[in-house]
Parts: structure tokens; C-alpha cells; sequence
């Protein structure tokens, strides 16, 4: 992304192909130098988990990583997010962090006991105090001291309808008096559907950015991860200007709604809150934005209020499938998280927290009044779950290096090494730090007359048969977004890239996604990129992007 770099240019090159000097050749970064490999032998780093379980699994230059992370404090966190499949090469990582010898800080505010112990197993201790508290492993002792939480407020559950149009017009109530409200829900359909089902509006913009609208008095916003990177900087930049702690320009009425993209991480604050049913922790992770920091809020909002929908399920067992939340969420785990809320009034996070989650995830007991049927799905939800554990923790095993200890005995010779950001790699030889559909990154660019251009003004043509210059790279960069509809996937990755964007750091994996008036047909989907809603597929049915 630097600019001054891929305009370096030196002198008196030997270029073995033409048999002379060539005094104009261009300092191309290819891939193993970009910064995403080399970031972790820096003195500081941030970024994601996977960079550094890419340091563990059998990839080009894994070795790089691995090394840049010896001797090093690691931090990790928001650890409890991560599926059986990431989390025990997690495990892994740890291990190898404490042969190499690296301290690692592990955090999570809703950690299971199960998996605490499992972490806590990988440099060599064991532990079983109540929540919150801190352990510290040394190679002589091992030392865990509890503490008080900090004062957090007390909220009140209530059930919230789970059809779009009725959860909209709860909304519209919600906020008619004052108040900033957010709704977060478990796919990118579902909070498109219910932003729709709030009505038409004036268009809210931030930098020509179509960020939300204004719909009879109140502030609408929408943020998920499916729109265009700068698209999506310009939403968020927004909702943290709005919602964040140090915010001046609190809306009096506003509703965002928003998938997961909120739910950690960003430092966000509202009045009143609506989420679809999840995971305990994670609804416990969501409900760490509400009231989140001391300031007035409207009177019908004192208290603050998180309502569930799914949370009173008509039927004996709420219906995961309707809205795709099976699709998102382990069945079971969400089966047990409804359960642990049955006849909850009121959540003390601080006290509750740890009895809720070993209640979902430790427990085996189910509930009372249960129809044959009903049982036989629960207990079928839960040895889908159990067999698919197992799996997928031999596949982290076998996706993941040796254990130190056994690893220069190791005769295991790893031939296939991938290349984490190649789609043309083949899937199954692929090392992944996470399980589900794989993605592909597009760039929308815009049919119009005879011409390509990257925006709908046809300001600026793109020529897929030219190199693009560093400018040109950057600028439809920052228009990619990535899909991972199953159909789609399949279909792009079967089309060749551009071969000019192949010397390009930025675009060389990037498929080009042509969109006529707007649309285009992929996989037999119809795609369009919608200013207001972003990236929108005709069929959306169990949709989990």
C-alpha cells in the first residue's frame, strides 16, 4: 500500500532474459515480502489470530513467522470465539510459544472452564477458580488470584419478535421517545431484511459514503462485513464518531443494525439493545454494549433492557432454521443457551456469567416437558456436535506441526505447502485457521457502453488487459469484498484472474466482478452491490456471510 515504494526505481540491473543492463527496472515486492509475512519480526505487531496459527501450519515461509514470534510476549484475544478446528491450533501455537520460550497472554471475559483448562494444559498447569481472576504460569509455580468485577449495570430480558417486519415496527417503538438502540442479528440477510423493513428514508451520508437513513424522525444505520473495504472504514469510522465512548454527536433517536461486526472489539455504547438468540457468551459479549459507559440517557431507557429474539419460542424448542442461525451457530450450543434464559428476569453479568456459561457448555441435563420429538432433536443436535468436535479436532492436529518435543524425531514430511492467499490452490491440500465455506475476493467494477470503469459515474475506466499503475491498484483495492456464497466461490474461482494484474501485490488474487446495470449473474445468483446495503444476492436463503 505504500505508494513511495512501487515507484522505487534503480539502475544497472542484469536482466538474464535480454542479455544486458536494464537501466528502468521496476523494485517489484513480490509476494513473500509482502507485510503480511514479514509483520511478526517487527518489535511491535497487531493483527489478527491467524497470522500467527499461520506460523504452525504447513505453509510457504510458515518458518518466518514461527521465528518472528520466539522469545516474544503474545497476546491473545476475545480467545473464546474461535471453533474446535481453530481453537485447538491455538493449542498448538501455545505450545510451541512455550518451547520457544514466549509468554503468552491469553484473554476472554466468557471462557468455558472446559477450555480454560485445555489452555492453561498447553504450558503445563491447572486451575479451577470462580470468575473473573487472573493465573500466571511461570516454570515454578503456578498463581491465580480472583478479584471484583467492575460495577456493571443489572439488564433486564425480555423476548423480541423474530420475523422482520414485527422486529422492525418493536424497534420503531423502542426509540419514540429518544434513544440510541442496536439490534444485532446473526446474518447479513437479516439485518438487510430488517433494515428494509424499517421503510424508505433520506440517504445519510459520510464522504459521498451512503452510511444509513433518515426514516420519520429517526437515524437508521446498517454495518456488516459484506460491502467494499473503503465503504465499510467509512461506515464504522461513523458508528464510532455516533456510538463510541468519547462521542459528541449523539444522535436522540438512531437504530443500528448491525451483524457480528459490533459484537467485540469496538468500543460502542447504547441505550437499549435487541439481539438474535446466540451463543451464551457471545449474547453476553453483546450485552457488554449496552449502558457500556456513564452518561444520561432518555427516561424510558434508565434501565437498560436486552431483548432476545427466539428467546420465547413458539413450540417446544425455538426454530434455528428459519433465519439460518443453524447455518451460523452450533445447534446444540444454541439449544442450551435458550434453555439457560428460560425464567431469567434479570442478567448480573458479573455474578451471572460464569454459572450461564457452564450451564451451556459443561452441563448435560435437558429440560423438563420435552415431546419425544423435541428430544429426539435435542439429543440428535448434540451428537452431531460431539462427532463433529472429534473431527474437527483430528483435523487440527493434522493441519498443525508436531509437538516441539516430538518434532526433530518427527518423520513427517510436509510436500504439499500452500499459499493462504491463493484461491486457485487446491482446498483440500489448503492450510486453513478456520473451518466453513472459503472465501474469494472481488473487485465490482461497472459495465457501461463499451467501456469498464470502477465507479457508476464512469469517471474512471479500468483496461483489465493493462498493468495497473499503483494508483489505479489501490484504487480498486479498496473496492474489494469478499464472498463466500458457496455457488459464487465455485464460479469465480473456475474464471482465470487478469493476467495484468498478476505482478500486482494488491489485485494478483482478486477476481474481477462485472456488474451490468448494477447486477451480475454468478453461479446462478444475481449479485448486486447496493449503495445503502451493500453486496445483496438474489437468493439468500442461508446466507452466512
Amino acid at each position: 500500500l505504500n505508494e513511495a515504494f512501487t515507484e522505487l526505481r534503480i539502475r544497472d540491473v542484469w536482466d538474464d532474459s535480454t542479455g544486458a543492463v536494464d537501466r528502468n527496472a521496476n523494485v517489484v515486492a513480490r509476494e513473500w515480502f509482502t507485510h503480511k509475512k514479514r509483520a511478526l519480526l517487527s518489535e511491535y505487531g497487531v493483527g489478527t489470530v491467524d497470522q500467527a496459527l499461520f506460523s504452525i501450519l504447513n505453509l510457504k515461509h510458515q518458518f518466518v513467522r514461527l521465528w518472528g514470534l520466539s522469545n516474544r510476549v503474545v497476546i491473545l484475544d476475545e480467545i473464546h470465539a474461535y471453533d474446535t478446528y481453530t481453537s485447538g491450533l491455538l493449542d498448538i501455537l501455545l505450545r510451541w510459544l512455550h518451547a520457544l520460550g514466549s509468554s503468552a497472554i491469553v484473554m476472554s471475559a466468557t471462557l468455558p472452564p472446559a477450555r480454560r483448562r485445555e489452555l492453561l494444559a498447553t504450558y503445563g498447569a491447572t486451575d479451577t477458580p470462580p470468575y473473573p481472576h487472573v493465573t500466571v504460569v511461570t516454570p515454578q509455580r503456578t498463581a491465580t488470584r480472583s478479584f471484583e468485577a467492575r460495577e456493571m449495570p443489572e439488564y433486564s430480558l425480555r423476548s423480541a419478535p423474530t420475523d422482520a417486519q414485527d422486529l422492525a415496527r418493536s424497534l420503531a417503538t423502542a426509540v419514540e421517545s429518544g434513544g440510541c438502540l442496536a439490534c444485532i442479528v446473526n446474518t447479513v440477510q437479516r439485518a438487510q431484511d430488517v433494515y428494509r423493513a424499517l421503510g424508505d428514508g433520506k440517504r445519510i451520508e459520510n464522504g459521498g459514503v451512503v452510511c444509513g437513513k433518515h426514516v420519520e424522525g429517526v437515524d437508521v444505520y446498517l454495518f456488516h462485513a459484506r460491502y467494499p473495504v473503503e465503504e465499510r472504514h467509512a461506515r464504522e469510522n461513523t458508528i464510532l464518531r455516533l456510538f463510541g465512548k468519547e462521542s459528541e454527536d449523539r444522535p436522540r433517536r438512531s437504530v443500528l443494525i448491525a451483524t457480528q461486526v459490533v459484537e467485540q472489539s469496538l468500543d460502542l455504547d447504547f441505550d437499549v439493545m435487541y439481539s438474535d438468540l446466540a451463543p451464551i457468551d457471545l449474547l453476553l459479549q453483546r450485552a457488554g454494549r449496552l449502558h457500556r459507559h456513564e452518561r444520561s440517557r432518555p427516561c424510558a431507557h434508565a434501565t437498560p433492557m436486552l431483548h432476545i429474539s427466539g428467546l420465547d419460542a413458539v413450540g417446544e424448542l425455538p426454530d434455528l432454521s428459519e433465519h439460518a442461525w443453524d447455518y451460523v451457530y452450533e445447534s446444540y450450543v444454541l439449544f442450551r443457551s435458550w434453555y439457560s434464559l428460560q425464567g431469567v428476569e434479570t442478567l448480573r453479568p458479573a455474578h451471572d456469567a460464569q454459572e450461564l456459561i457452564e450451564r451451556v457448555y459443561d452441563a448435560e441435563d435437558e429440560p423438563d416437558g420435552l415431546s419425544s420429538t423435541a428430544r429426539e432433536v435435542w439429543r440428535g443436535v448434540r451428537q452431531e456436535m460431539l462427532d463433529r468436535n472429534a473431527t474437527e479436532q483430528r483435523q487440527s492436529r493434522a493441519a498443525g506441526l508436531d509437538d516441539p518435543a516430538r518434532y526433530l524425531r518427527s518423520a513427517a514430511d510436509p510436500v504439499h505447502l500452500s499459499d493462504e492467499d491463493d484461491p486457485d490452490f487446491p482446498p483440500i491440500l489448503r492450510a486453513r485457521t478456520r473451518l466453513g465455506d472459503p472465501s474469494i475476493t472481488v473487485v465490482p467494477l461497472h459495465e457501461i457502453g463499451e467501456g469498464v470503469y470502477a465507479d457508476t459515474t464512469a469517471t474512471h475506466e479500468v483496461d483489465l488487459a493493462q498493468t495497473p499503475t499503483a494508483s489505479q491498484a489501490l484504487r480498486l483495492h479498496l473496492q474489494t469484498v469478499s464472498l463466500s456464497r458457496k455457488g459464487v466461490y465455485h464460479a469465480l474461482t473456475e474464471q482465470d484472474a487478469p493476467e495484468a494484474w498478476e505482478d500486482s501485490p494488491l489485485l494478483r488474487h482478486c477476481r474481477p466482478l462485472l456488474l451490468h446495470r448494477g447486477v451480475a449473474r454468478i453461479g446462478g445468483t444475481d449479485i448486486a452491490l447496493d449503495p445503502e446495503l451493500g453486496v445483496v444476492f438474489s437468493n439468500p436463503w442461508r446466507d452466512n456471510d
